[in-house]
């Protein structure tokens, strides 16, 4: 699956190994939502790990122009379309979120251990957080 959208679209290209009957599932939105993917990711793998204790997670690396997207069980397990939909763009925005996230890892190393430290951790956690899920929620309709 490649992008097909207008000429200022993400042009990604995704490479999938997941199994089947979780690609029933995610297909679709992955294909609608592909447009969310920021233009420095020029491939987005698709992983399934039967360990993962969340929904999903994605990893992007802006180096290395690529990004991993992984879903565990609980994508097929008793998810509607609405939350699968919510779950894949909720994810693919955390990738904007990318390359800020490096700066910020950066700077951390600059502050030594302690309650600082953790603090800033924890606030910009949550910041980071509560920004894709806001974002999530303009894009889906779901508030």
């Amino acid at each position: 699956m490649t992008c097909d959208c207008s000429s200022i679209c993400c042009g990604a290209r995704i490479e999938s190994a997941l199994p089947d009957t979780v690609a029933g599932i995610v297909d679709p939105f992955m294909a609608k939502w592909l447009r969310l993917v920021p233009s420095w990711c020029h491939i987005l793998r698709l992983r399934y790990d039967s360990e993962l204790k969340h929904t999903a997670t994605i990893i992007g690396k802006p180096e290395y122009r690529d990004a991993v997207l992984t879903f565990g069980p609980q994508i097929a397990d008793a998810l509607g379309d609405d939350d699968v939909e919510r779950v894949v763009v909720h994810e693919l925005l955390h990738l904007h979120q990318e390359q800020s996230r490096d700066v910020f890892l950066e700077a951390l190393e600059f502050i030594p251990e302690g309650p600082f430290r953790e603090t800033f951790r924890t606030r910009y956690h949550y910041a980071n957080e509560g920004a894709v899920c806001d974002l999530t929620r303009c894009f889906t309709g779901w508030l």
